[in-house]
């Protein structure tokens, strides 16, 4: 889309008053210039899964049953936790209480507030 407009814009300044074709690409510069700055920030940043993964071996200790839905860390073989993937929340809340921790996302909680997010966050105890 980008490049479209810059050429569109390029092909008025051939024909119009270059005034025109600096206004024109001030405007453009002064509304597109900031989501591709902001973008390019989002992309440089630490993925959150990294950092949460950093997290869990700093403070949850070795052999701990874990339980995790999509979009949370991986975990390797050699991490020694015992780590249950539930990719699809097939597992119902009241096995939660069979894990030490649940690893969860903030789109859990707004998706499945109504059921499992919001309610494994109350009876965890701030464990998550």
């Amino acid at each position: 889309m980008s490049v479209m407009t810059a050429k569109a814009l390029e092909n008025m300044s051939m024909r119009f008053n270059k005034h025109i074709f600096k206004i024109s690409a001030a405007v453009f510069l002064i509304t597109v210039l900031p989501r591709i700055i902001y973008t390019d920030y989002i992309l440089t940043r630490k993925d959150t899964r990294e950092i949460a993964y950093k997290w869990v071996k700093s403070n949850i200790p070795a052999k701990s049953k874990i339980l995790r839905f999509p979009y949370t860390p991986e975990f390797k073989p050699s991490d020694k936790y015992n780590v249950k993937i539930d990719w699809h929340y097939k597992i119902s809340s009241k096995k939660y209480s069979e894990y030490d921790y649940i690893i969860t996302t903030n789109a859990d909680v707004v998706e499945y507030s109504e059921n499992k997010g919001y309610k494994l966050i109350n009876k965890t105890s701030g464990r998550v």
